[in-house]
């Protein structure tokens, strides 16, 4: 998805900011609170997706295996591991594989920018600072600001819940599957 952005450039010195987010605070920590958490527990059902496609007889060869990924990370293994099981079933599989992909990389990605915020900078349009930029051939410095509004964050919450959902039914009906070593071919177990 893309989200609406400005660049600002630093003019020698930085501003401290604040006072928007004073304003704010009560709302925005409410629904920045809910993201993280349905954000942990969208990551504990990938992590499990993971740790079972890895291992089904025990989950401790799995936690080795994703103990230090990024969510990046496990996105991408998870893409790698479950192409393959349903590579088997039919394209619908397959199809429902990448909507599942783009959709964790999409949360993941505005999960990331809102954490990482610098709240402080929180403008009266609802901008946000989530990066800075130097550039390497002069050192300017200048600002990615993307605008996080809390209707944005609750609509997010909401994509996460779903997902977390499709994301668990998916990975189960996925693992359903296997290979059936005397045929030669995948099979329901």
């Amino acid at each position: 998805m893309e989200y609406e952005e400005k660049s600002e450039d630093l003019d020698q010195y930085d501003w401290a900011g604040g006072e928007e987010i004073e304003y704010q605070r009560d709302r925005y920590a409410a629904r920045i609170g809910q993201l993280i958490i349905d954000f942990s527990l969208l990551e504990n059902i990938l992590n499990l997706a993971l740790v079972e496609a890895i291992h089904s007889g025990s989950h401790e060869p799995g936690y080795v295996v994703v103990e230090k990924l990024r969510m990046a990370d496990k996105i991408d293994l998870f893409n790698k591991m479950y192409l393959r099981m349903v590579h088997f079933q039919s394209k619908k599989g397959k199809d429902a594989l990448t909507v599942i992909r783009k959709r964790l990389e999409d949360v993941n990605m505005f999960r990331n920018m809102t954490a990482h915020a610098n709240w402080a900078t929180l403008d009266e349009e609802r901008f946000v600072r989530t990066k800075v930029k130097i550039d390497r051939e002069e050192g300017h410095v200048t600002f990615r600001n993307v605008k996080i509004t809390t209707t944005l964050i609750r609509q997010k919450v909401r994509e996460i819940q779903s997902l977390t959902n499709a994301l668990e039914k998916f990975s189960e009906k996925a693992r359903e599957w296997r290979f059936d070593e005397k045929s030669g071919k995948r099979v329901i177990s």
